[in-house]
């Protein structure tokens, strides 16, 4: 693993550390390990400053990295929740793509949280 995707090593291995404690789940540590170098390499592609066209008439190319149908992935679930100091509600988002890419989604409104952290650990 590359250098900065310690910090994230670091975070699903205590992510696996709660899911034991709190769900009985064990996760084994190349799950574990083989999870956080793909998040790390989500994030450092996401945050990849786009190299500028000389040529600005060219509508933008987009490539498409596709997996063959059929070849299992590593499950990625991603959520986000909103929250304002004084509103009365706070809601949440979730998406989990399963090992063959099939997507799922849902939202959820609920009462209040105490902040914003306790709104994103509902």
């Amino acid at each position: 693993p590359q250098f900065d995707t310690f910090p994230w090593i670091c975070w699903y291995i205590w992510k696996a550390r709660n899911d034991k404690l709190f769900n009985g789940k064990d996760v084994s540590p190349f799950a574990t390990l083989q999870h956080a170098s793909l998040e790390a390499e989500c994030w450092r592609k996401a945050n990849e400053k786009e190299k500028a066209d000389e040529d600005h008439d060219d509508p933008p190319t987009i490539e498409v990295e596709t997996v063959p149908h059929g070849i299992p992935q590593i499950p990625t679930c991603q959520i986000d929740a909103s929250w304002i100091n004084n509103g009365s509600i706070s809601g949440l988002g979730w998406s989990l793509n399963d090992q063959m890419g099939v997507e799922y989604f849902g939202l959820r409104a609920y009462n209040r949280s105490l902040s914003a952290l306790h709104a994103e650990m509902e």
